[in-house]
Parts: structure tokens; C-alpha cells; sequence
């Protein structure tokens, strides 16, 4: 079979939108959805509508000679308020065109065979027909979908199905109830590559929402999924992408690895999972040019080994590596913290404190808090309910515009000259957990031995001397109570539920 041309392949085969199943807007004119998030029409140009050949012509069975890319296949979801190429290649024709929800679009063939089709920027909706015509015949895609398509990656966490939780997420799968046709599904196997290829290593094919297709699907990415779908009433498509064990320099182009060793020097050995470039090889690059709302990112573990420090500079080049990847500057990336784990919490607290400082500096990035969640004794906490929740939470409230309050944060602070520290919360607080998550820098060491009092939301930290440094949520003294719950590690919470995060303030 001939090869065809790459570049910018996924970018109309991701999912869902938000506006039931209707063409948006009674009139039939397109309404761009309400995100602070936005796509280029850079591509616009392309979208023709003016007839190239005569498609009534046309009417057979095209069987095996229009064949699309391995990832457009029924079932599919386009991602809405984006210009979406599709592409395949044809044998021994000149024309190709597509219908779709009752218009005609016109592609080009090229002298191999290579055939690009580009459709104009949509609403959500579905279910579709999507229809290629050419001299061959017609090749019929069913069960297509307009949304909004995220992108799930990282290491385990994120691989985390469902069903290896047992009845802990049970829930997710047991039960009729989470059969949902507006949830699309699309798992892209582990293909560590040497070199960038443009074919996927399994089978690729979407599906809705059901028992088997929840029950072995990532957990946090179907939670996530789940409750933007509700919120947004719009289809919504999940990629997942993950990998167990993989470090972030498993993501990276060649290039782009270049650029982290100018920093740092990574912790390599012979698993494949710990070897750079190889996911970016053979799962990431095969979907340059997707178009796609969101990444939800969960991985770090596999940084914690001496290099934790320098996460945010691997992070930072991530980040830039997909948005090019996707052509989209405004590409939003909603990370997951790290959950707490006996194994080097504070090098896990550091990796946190890293995603916080690219976020803090990128409107486009969202922080998931983890760090009152987790397992003590497990790398793999078995409920994934409430980091999908708190992930979603942030990317509606952030780039949909939900009406959600913001998570609890340290608005200001005063080391006061009786050697006290106060803070200023951003709103009202409780403590649930005495001292617990607090450390303060005193006669030149950190020490858990201090008071914390609160008055709405006005924290006071005293302690037995003079305090020119405080640390929260980095480390905890390590009782049996804690260990049994890892959740005590901190104690600052909000009304809504929220625990304040990590933070360091210095005189």
C-alpha cells in the first residue's frame, strides 16, 4: 500500500463539542463555543466548497480505494470551532470530495495518491454521516461527532483502568447507567519507536461509552471526560495516550531532548519506558496536526530521581513541542499533581511545586491538586474520583468559563516583627488537621514544631523563635495515622472541599 503524507494527521479525527445533537444555532450559522480557548483560520483557504468534478456521478461502493488515515474511522468525534483536515490516500483517481451534514467539500489528490480534504470550522453535534466521494465511489464513515477532543497522557496513573481498581471504581462501568453515545473513546497503544513513524502500532477505533469500554479505559481521563460531557452537554472525545512508568524525556522529539540536556542531564537506563524519544516517536508523532481542545497531563514520578528540580524546564518544552505539534498556540494543558507516595515525598513535593510554577506563568495551564490524595503504600491510589473531578473542575472554570469558585490560595503574608508569620487566604478557611503540612525555618533548619491558629481567613504561625521561612505541603511528620491517611498531610481546606496548596514564603 502506498504511503501517504503525515503532517497534520489527526487534526479532524478528535471528539466532541458542546451543543447536543443539532447543527448549533437555529440558523444554521456557526456559533463558536464559550472558551477563552480559540483555533487559528490559518487554514481557511482550504475549506472548498466550489465543485471540482461532478460527485452525482458517483454513487457505487469505493471499497478498498478510498482509504482514509488509520485514526478516521466511524464513530469518530471532530473537535468543534476548528478547521479539521482529513486525509487517506486513493488509488488511480484524480478527484476526492466529502459530505458531511448536508454539504459537499473538495479535496486534492496528488500524483501518489495522497488525498487532503479540509472541513470548516463547526458546532457540536451528532451523530453525522460522513461520506468521501471520488471516480472510485463513495466510502461511508457513520456515527461521527462535533466536540471537544482532549488529549489523556502521562505515566500510570493515567493508564489506570478502571476495572484493576476492583469495586473501588466499580461504579464507573457495573451499571447500564454509563452507557453514553457522547462519549467517545480512542485508546493509542505503546509503540516506543528509534525513530518518528507515521503509523500507529494497533488497530484504532472509536467507541461510546459502555460497560466494557468504561471498565478498560483510563480512570482519571474517563472522570475527567464523564463530568466535562455532563457540564458542557456536548459530545466530548478522549485520545489516551499513557504510558506506566514513562519520564517526560519518553515525550520529547530528538530536538527537543537536545534542548533539555542543555539544562540538565537526564536519569536514563534500559527500559524502553525511561529511554528518551521513543513515545514521542511512535505514539506522539504520529498525531501531528490533531486538533484538539485540551491535554491532561499526569506524570512526574519517573522525574523524581535526582532531577526533580528541573521539571518545569522539561514541562515548559512539552508544552511548546505539542502546541507546535498542533498548531495551536492556545492549546490548554490541565496536569495532575503527583499524589503522595512513601517513596521520596519530598522529591514528589518538588516535582508539584514545579507544575505550579509553569502554571502560574501560562494561561493556558491548570493545576489538578493531589496532594491530600493518595496511597502511603501504593504508587497507584485505587480511587481516581476526586483528581477526574478536580481536573475537570479547573478546565471548566478556567478555559469554559463555568461559574465555579476558585480554589483556596495564599493571597499575602507578613513576617511580623515578634517573629510570628501571617498569611492572607483568599477566602474563608478551616483547619481540619492541627499543624499538619506546616514547617517553618528557624534557628537555620526546618521544623515541625509550631502553632497554626486561623480567624476566617487569616492564618498565624507562631513558633519557638524567630520564623524567616515557611513550607506547606511539602512533608509531614509521619505518624501511623497519617500513613493509614494520607489526606491528614495537610489541613488547610476551603468550604467547597478544596485543600490549599504547596507553598514556600521567605522573610
Amino acid at each position: 500500500m502506498k504511503k501517504f503524507t503525515l503532517l497534520f494527521l489527526f487534526s479532524c479525527l478528535l471528539l466532541t463539542g458542546c451543543n447536543g445533537g443539532e447543527t448549533p444555532s437555529g440558523n444554521g450559522e456557526y456559533t463558536p463555543a464559550d472558551t477563552i480557548l480559540s483555533f487559528s483560520d490559518n487554514n481557511a483557504d482550504k475549506v472548498i466548497t466550489e465543485a471540482t468534478f461532478d460527485v452525482s456521478k458517483y454513487t457505487g461502493n469505493a471499497g478498498f480505494g478510498i482509504q482514509p488515515y488509520q485514526l478516521f474511522k466511524s464513530g469518530m468525534c471532530l473537535q468543534r470551532d476548528a478547521i479539521n483536515r482529513i486525509w487517506g490516500v486513493a488509488f488511480e483517481t484524480k478527484y476526492i470530495a466529502a459530505e458531511f451534514n448536508g454539504k459537499v467539500y473538495y479535496g486534492s489528490v496528488d500524483a501518489s495518491g495522497n488525498w487532503e480534504i479540509y472541513l470548516p470550522k463547526m458546532n457540536a453535534g451528532g451523530p453525522y454521516q460522513l461520506t468521501f466521494i471520488s471516480e472510485l465511489g463513495r466510502l461511508t464513515l457513520n456515527d461521527i461527532y462535533v466536540g471537544e477532543v482532549f488529549l489523556l497522557g502521562g505515566q500510570s496513573n493515567m493508564e489506570w483502568q478502571a476495572w484493576i481498581s476492583g469495586d473501588v471504581l466499580a461504579d464507573l462501568y457495573n451499571t447500564p447507567d454509563c452507557i453514553n453515545e457522547k462519549i467517545r473513546l480512542l485508546h493509542i497503544a505503546n509503540n516506543p519507536e528509534k525513530e518518528p513513524t507515521t503509523t500507529l502500532a494497533n488497530y484504532c477505533y472509536w467507541q461510546g461509552a459502555n460497560q466494557e469500554s468504561v471498565r478498560t479505559f483510563t480512570a482519571v481521563g474517563y472522570l475527567f471526560g464523564k463530568q466535562m460531557q455532563e457540564e458542557l452537554g456536548c459530545p466530548v472525545g478522549l485520545i489516551s495516550t499513557a504510558v506506566g512508568g514513562s519520564m517526560i524525556e519518553y515525550w520529547l522529539s530528538q530536538e527537543n531532548y537536545d534542548k533539555v540536556k542543555q539544562n540538565y542531564t537526564p536519569v536514563t537506563n534500559n527500559d524502553a519506558v525511561m529511554t528518551p524519544c521513543l513515545g514521542y516517536n511512535g505514539i506522539l508523532y504520529p498525531l501531528t496536526g490533531l486538533n484538539v481542545r485540551g491535554v491532561v497531563w499526569y506524570q512526574g514520578c519517573s522525574n523524581t530521581f535526582g532531577t526533580q528540580q528541573f521539571y518545569d524546564i522539561a514541562l515548559k518544552i512539552f508544552m511548546q513541542q505539542c502546541r507546535q505539534m498542533f498548531d495551536n498556540p492556545q492549546l490548554s494543558f490541565t496536569i495532575c499533581e503527583l499524589a503522595r507516595y512513601r517513596d521520596n515525598p519530598l522529591a514528589y513535593s518538588i516535582v508539584n511545586e514545579r507544575i505550579n510554577y509553569v502554571a502560574k506563568n501560562d494561561p493556558y495551564v491548570v493545576v489538578a491538586r493531589n496532594l491530600d490524595l493518595g496511597d502511603w503504600y501504593d504508587i497507584h491510589p485505587l480511587d481516581k474520583h476526586e483528581i477526574g473531578r478536580r481536573a475537570a473542575y479547573e478546565t471548566l472554570r478556567v478555559f469554559f468559563k463555568k461559574d465555579k469558585a476558585e480554589p483556596i490560595k495564599v493571597k499575602s503574608y507578613t513576617f511580623n516583627a515578634d517573629g510570628t508569620v501571617t498569611i492572607e487566604l483568599s477566602c474563608k478557611a478551616s483547619l481540619v488537621n492541627g499543624s499538619n503540612g506546616f514547617e517553618v525555618y528557624v534557628n537555620g533548619k526546618y521544623t515541625y514544631d509550631c502553632e497554626v491558629s486561623i480567624n476566617e481567613n487569616i492564618l498565624t504561625i507562631k513558633a519557638n523563635g524567630d520564623i524567616t521561612k515557611v513550607r506547606y505541603g511539602y512533608t509531614c511528620q509521619m505518624t501511623e495515622q497519617i500513613q493509614k491517611d494520607v489526606s491528614q498531610m495537610v489541613t488547610v481546606y476551603d468550604e467547597n472541599g478544596f485543600p490549599l496548596d504547596l507553598f514556600i514564603i521567605n522573610k
